[in-house]
């Protein structure tokens, strides 16, 4: 029996040296799985050369004029041409009609381009364009009105693109608002003609038009780089 103790004794002490290393060595396991797992870690991305990027839009404004507030749906399409963080481009949009008309807009624009990698990219724009506002009812005349103002516009934008390719589509969300430079009143009259001699009915009045429009698109669009393939990094959370 006395021999046995000495025994049990060694035997405890290699159990509380091992355990400790073992733990250790566990740990420093889970650090090295931990450090090859991808991150979060968006970063400004380096020079890119330059790109071409086509797409179109879709979305709902709200259009202020003389003091009232009209809801407007809008669609159009951008053309824009990038180098490094600068890009240029042109636009083309048209509003769906309602009781105050509709529009007709073009022009172009200026700005920055911001990429990230591992994340999404960022635009900002200033433009300037012209925009036709257009009513086809009789009391302004057996043509209506079509009447143009040079605008300012502002282009704010988020997207993301589909893969790595020197080709891949771009998702995003545009905030755009449109400003007029000028200001009309179109004047209108009815009439409203009575038999048996009774004088007709006659109301007159003006109609303001120009104002500002603001709202939310969804983009969706065809991306090109002219600079090294590969060189357009997607985020880790897009498509594909």
């Amino acid at each position: 029996m006395r021999s046995g103790v000495p025994a049990l004794a060694l035997l405890a002490t290699a159990l509380s040296v091992s355990l400790p290393a073992r733990a250790q060595l566990e740990v420093a396991e889970d650090d090295d799985v931990a450090s090859s797992e991808p991150g979060f870690s968006p970063r400004f991305a380096a020079f890119r050369g330059g790109g071409i990027n086509l797409q179109g839009y879709g979305g709902m404004v709200a259009y202020q004029c003389a003091g009232a507030i009209w809801g407007h749906a809008v669609a159009g399409g951008t053309l824009r041409a990038r180098f490094g963080y600068l890009e240029i481009g042109g636009f083309y949009e048209a509003s769906d009609r309602i009781e105050q008309g509709s529009w007709t807009a073009f022009g172009g624009f200026a700005g920055a381009y911001l990429p990230f990698d591992d994340w999404v990219d960022f635009e900002a724009t200033l433009g300037v364009g012209s925009r036709t506002h257009r009513e086809e009812e009789v009391r302004y005349g057996p043509n209506g009105y079509a009447w143009s103002t040079p605008a300012l516009v502002l282009r704010l934008s988020v997207s993301d693109r589909s893969s790595e390719s020197i080709a891949g589509v771009r998702v995003g969300l545009e905030f755009f608002a449109m400003m007029d430079l000028k200001r009309h009143a179109v004047p209108w009259r009815l009439v409203y003609e009575r038999g048996d001699g009774i004088p007709p009915l006659v109301y007159s009045g003006v109609t303001d038009v120009g104002g500002t429009s603001a709202g939310l698109a969804f983009t969706l669009g065809f991306d090109l780089s002219l600079g090294t393939a590969g060189a357009m990094r997607p985020s880790r959370a897009g498509p594909g």
